[in-house]
């Protein structure tokens, strides 16, 4: 229930077991109150883990390509942050270059392959450099991990390097010497893609940039729900047949 609420926008608790009492109880006539339902569905956090890594394993191809990305999760604007009492001891401020606006919030981390299935999913205050970041998520990336300007880092590439044996790609500033064919170059923009189309999905569809929670319990169960429910869609397409990324019409 809580998968295929969160693929049909549902964002809050209450709305998924709204949705499913009106329309599916007599697929689910067990079906509890709305506050043990939100209880029950937070404490499967675990379990939405441990089936997004068994997934993500099914399609996982080391001498392939990863793409890597961030994206934000603001909690409130920034000219609320001083009135607003949730996470405050847990999110930070940062900055949304697309929306060229300061926020208070966290900022989401993602590793995708190249046919968009999620390898690797991190969340964050919103001023940790997603430089960093990526060190605790590059354990699942593939040999080869493609990432913007914001992952330009000579170090961060050594580390990667020596103890993952990922070798990190990205452009280069305008003031530096450019070595790699263009070819190449237009491959690694080409992949990269794939990584705006899941980020634009998991804000689009599954809302992941609306914080509905409360505590982190609740927000990291969201989390985990919206990018379970992604990557089985993914998987359903397998199974029907479908474009890999088309989301769209899965459900009748």
């Amino acid at each position: 229930m809580e998968l295929i609420g969160g693929f049909l926008g549902f964002d809050a608790d209450k709305h998924i077991w709204q949705y499913f009492t009106q329309h599916w109880k007599h697929y689910f006539p067990g079906l509890s109150s709305r506050t043990a339902f939100t209880r029950q569905s937070a404490n499967l956090w675990q379990v939405k883990q441990i089936l997004q890594v068994i997934l993500s394993a099914k399609t996982h191809d080391k001498s392939s390509a990863s793409i890597v990305d961030g994206f934000p999760i603001p909690v409130c604007k920034y000219a609320r942050s001083g009135r607003h009492k949730l996470f405050q001891d847990d999110a930070s401020f940062g900055f949304c270059a697309a929306q060229d606006e300061k926020y208070f919030g966290f900022k989401g981390h993602i590793i995708v392959n190249k046919y968009g299935f999620i390898q690797a999913v991190d969340v964050t205050p919103a001023n940790i450099d997603e430089r960093q970041a990526l060190l605790g998520i590059a354990e699942y990336s593939s040999k080869t991990l493609l990432g913007d300007k914001g992952y330009l880092s000579e170090e961060i590439a050594r580390t990667l390097k020596s103890q993952y044996g990922v070798f990190l790609h990205t452009p280069v500033r305008a003031n530096m010497e450019e070595t790699r064919e263009k070819k190449f170059l237009s491959w690694m923009k080409w992949q990269r893609k794939r990584v705006e189309t899941v980020i634009s999905q998991l804000v689009e569809r599954f809302n992941i940039q609306r914080v509905r929670a409360r505590d982190l319990w609740h927000f990291n169960n969201r989390i985990n729900r919206k990018i379970l429910s992604h990557t089985i869609a993914m998987h359903a397409n397998i199974y029907l047949g479908r474009e890999l990324n088309q989301l769209g019409g899965i459900i009748g």
